[in-house]
């Protein structure tokens, strides 16, 4: 499995791209399955069926106003994100997904865990985090959030 973890991206758009692009790769078996830490840039991930909502026009133009472009997500839910956040994604193709949906969860936690220790953060720890938008056991925190 390869470990990418690029550098922040200067817009955006880029940082869509690339993830789209190795969601791409190995879906077409062109690259192994992979493991993404990559940073965020502020952002509005949307899902295909929130472009049908009532009032999702409204919605892109008032958040990109703010600083924030939607971008339509196709794996996942809907998500903001900030600067100071990262996208964690462990990819592969979608016969193996299934199978390892819930082994990835914790081998994905202990990962970024390991990560995070290996750049000198010590202080992160498996658990919620209170009023976060997608609550779950396998959320890391940093510093007791």
């Amino acid at each position: 499995m390869d470990l990418l973890m690029p550098s922040r991206f200067e817009d955006p758009v880029t940082a869509y791209g690339y993830g789209r692009t190795i969601f791409g790769q190995v879906a077409a078996g062109e690259r192994q399955p992979t493991v993404s830490i990559a940073p965020s840039t502020c952002h509005v991930g949307a899902t295909r069926r929130d472009t049908f909502r009532p009032g999702f026009a409204e919605a892109v133009r008032a958040t990109d106003e703010q600083g924030y472009p939607v971008f339509v997500r196709s794996p996942g839910g809907a998500t903001a994100a900030e600067g100071g956040t990262f996208g964690f994604s462990i990819i592969r193709p979608a016969e193996e997904e299934i199978v390892r949906a819930i082994v990835e969860r914790h081998d994905g936690a202990a990962l970024v865990l390991g990560a995070l220790s290996g750049v000198g953060v010590r202080v992160a720890e498996l658990g919620e985090v209170g009023g976060e938008f997608c609550p779950g056991d396998h959320s890391i925190r940093v510093g007791g959030w």
